[in-house]
């Protein structure tokens, strides 16, 4: 006989109720963006038991983007006051949009007010920076730079918690996504300012709790004047900047903003100092004298002395009137217009979740001749979505049957391009700038064959769209081409270095692969580019002669995966037949990894997504004679063949 009372199973139901509520509240709020992942990994902690140092923030009324009147500091009737400064110039600050829109949906259903306070921007910007929560133009209203003053953020964005009487609580970081400037985790494990709302809101607020902010550093804008100084703009720093900066930093690229002008640079000095200082900036991964490159964008120690002494002594102009001027790049080609532009036939649209998308894309070219190509560049058209481009042409059909096969533009697939006709013609990565080929030599593509696009899309969080470009540039002399009878141009080859039969067990900190591959014809071997996604930590590559000497040809220590480059040798490289290429890489599969992917660690295998992996080096070679050249790209195609063979063992 049962003889529990008739209340205890109306309590007990009650009870799985009320859990049952508050466990759905929780994860509403946490899928709102508002409540920490894991408050057990947040860095602020209850500082209880120490002396309250929290300073009083007094009271200013500003008016937002929508003309309300918004409360700042000051008892307040609200349960508190979150305040992020921003910038539409700062890329960091633009990615954290989407989150703080959440925020602010979120935070209201608990009576907290999240604001934007974006400074150092035109009255417009509010237009261009598309935010979902009430935002203050600075340069439009007095009281917004008090505030400033007031609170001193040092960063964009950093973000303050005041709590309803006024208390400044909390100063810092959003959450743990950015690492560093260009750095950044593939999703938060720190959710900072969330979990000090909570602390504010549940009372636990005992002391002002700092976190160092990540992003774009704020100017402190100063009216003294300056002394004369030895090193200017005019006479010095103009020309190291255009050159050093300026080819990237400038209208229509996928950089931030420009740096060619006084101004340009006056308005992110400290900024600018700070990455250059951190040799951030220029980003040049190579490792020096490994190898030899044209170009190469880091800047020496004297050049880095020059810049730093300039911004260090309050950016003095000397004579404006002979300063140089910055090169203009018409239409944004930066090898000038080209001889054939060719775009995707129409806008795709991107999910804002789910895997990396490979798209694939038949431009017919229009060529009634056959040509060479001496260069290309790509234009993407949405950075935000780009990740890098592959060019290959294809003379048989084979492409459009595919795109035909898919109701959207293009085709998409993963595993290769489904065609081995035409050939490579070389591709684009953050970092990557156009370079002619050096004089007579060239990258055939034939008369009436499409221009195979593959970009590499991955989702942002939010639904996007992207038109790419590319501007391709012909070798004027057409000597060297099928039918011409003169051997005046010769064809460039990209040959493949890799080992597919790649595992990575989940934990290793430090896993070790090789690929081998040796040269059946003689090379002159012409550019380098190595690549790996996020678990590759490091690389190198070099020559083995027949004789046994080593020939270093590129080594990167500090991996970035968002920023690649195919570097060109300052002088080309012979190798004979019987030369091995040998490419190392070494990986980081474990939870200290920042950029893993995976969380707990997990099997990674080779493939095309980012979640995968990848460790391999391409070259670009010519050969002494047309039978060499067809026997090499018979040869490394048996070596590609062979692993993916082993690739699809290995799964």
């Amino acid at each position: 006989m049962d003889n529990t009372p008739p209340f205890h199973s109306l309590r007990a139901a009650t009870s799985s109720l009320v859990v049952s509520l508050l466990v759905l509240l929780g994860l509403g709020a946490w899928a709102g963006g508002f409540l920490p992942l894991d408050l057990g990994q947040a860095t602020v902690s209850d500082p209880s038991g120490l002396p309250d140092d929290r300073p009083i923030i007094p009271r200013f009324d500003l008016r937002d983007s929508l003309g309300t009147v918004q409360q700042v500091g000051g008892p307040s009737a609200g349960s508190a006051t979150v305040v992020v400064f921003l910038s539409s110039t700062c890329p960091i600050s633009r990615s954290y949009l989407p989150m703080l829109g959440r925020l602010h949906r979120a935070a209201a259903l608990r009576h907290v007010r999240v604001l934007g306070i974006l400074v150092n921007s035109a009255e417009d910007s509010k237009r261009e920076f598309r935010a979902e929560f009430p935002v203050i133009t600075e340069n439009s209203q007095p009281a917004a730079g008090t505030l400033r003053g007031c609170l001193d953020p040092t960063h964009v964005p950093e973000a303050f918690v005041i709590d309803l009487d006024g208390r400044l609580c909390y100063r810092g970081r959003i959450d743990d996504h950015y690492i560093d400037v260009g750095r950044r985790r593939r999703t938060a494990t720190r959710r900072d300012l969330a979990r000090a709302i909570n602390e504010v809101l549940g009372g636990r607020s005992r002391k002002l709790i700092r976190t160092l902010p990540v992003g774009c550093l704020l100017e402190v804008p100063s009216s003294v004047a300056k002394p004369a100084a030895s090193v200017t703009w005019s006479s010095h720093a103009a020309e190291l900047v255009q050159r050093r900066c300026g080819r990237c930093h400038r209208a229509e690229t996928p950089t931030p903003f420009p740096l060619r002008t006084y101004d340009d640079v006056a308005v992110r000095s400290r900024q600018v100092l700070d990455v250059i200082t951190r040799r951030i900036m220029p980003p040049w991964k190579p490792r020096s004298e490994f190898g030899h490159f044209r170009d190469e964008l880091r800047l020496d120690d004297s050049e880095l002395s020059l810049l730093r002494k300039w911004l260090e002594s309050g950016l003095p102009r000397g004579d404006m009137s002979a300063a140089p001027v910055a090169p203009e790049y018409p239409g944004g080609w930066v090898l000038g217009e080209p001889d054939l532009v060719l775009s995707m036939p129409d806008p795709v649209t991107i999910p804002a979740e789910g895997d990396d998308i490979y798209w694939y894309f038949a431009i017919p070219s229009g060529l009634v001749d056959d040509r060479m190509i001496t260069a290309i560049d790509f234009r993407p058209g949405n950075s935000r979505v780009v990740h890098h481009a592959s060019f290959r042409h294809d003379d048989t059909g084979t492409a459009r049957l595919l795109d035909a096969t898919d109701p959207a533009p293009g085709y998409r697939r993963h595993g290769g391009w489904g065609f081995s006709s035409g050939g490579t013609l070389g591709g684009w990565a953050a970092g990557v700038q156009p370079w002619r080929l050096a004089p007579g030599l060239g990258r055939p593509i034939t008369a009436g064959s499409d221009f195979v696009l593959q970009v590499h899309y991955h989702p942002t969080g939010r639904v996007e769209q992207d038109r790419s470009r590319v501007g391709i540039y012909f070798v004027a002399d057409r000597r060297g081409l099928p039918g011409s009878g003169s051997p005046g141009i010769t064809p460039v080859v990209e040959i493949f270095v890799g080992k597919m039969s790649l595992e990575i067990p989940p934990g290793r900190a430090d896993l070790h692969h090789s690929a081998e591959y040796t040269l059946p014809v003689p090379v002159t071997l012409h550019s380098v580019l190595p690549h790996m996604h996020l678990l590759g930590r490091r690389c190198r590559s070099w020559a083995v002669l027949p004789d046994g000497r080593r020939i270093p040809l590129v080594a990167i220590d500090d991996w970035d995966f968002n920023w690649q480059g195919q570097y060109h040798l300052r002088k080309p490289l012979n190798l004979p037949a019987g030369t091995r290429i040998v490419h190392e890489a070494w990986y980081d599969n474990s939870a200290a990894n920042p950029f893993n992917p995976h969380s707990p660690p997990r099997r990674v295998t080779w493939g095309e997504g980012t979640s995968a992996e990848m460790g391999l080096l391409l070259l670009d070679v010519t050969t002494a004679s047309p039978a060499d050249r067809k026997r090499l790209i018979r040869h490394n195609w048996s070596h590609f063949v062979e692993q993916f063979g082993r690739l699809t063992e290995n799964r």
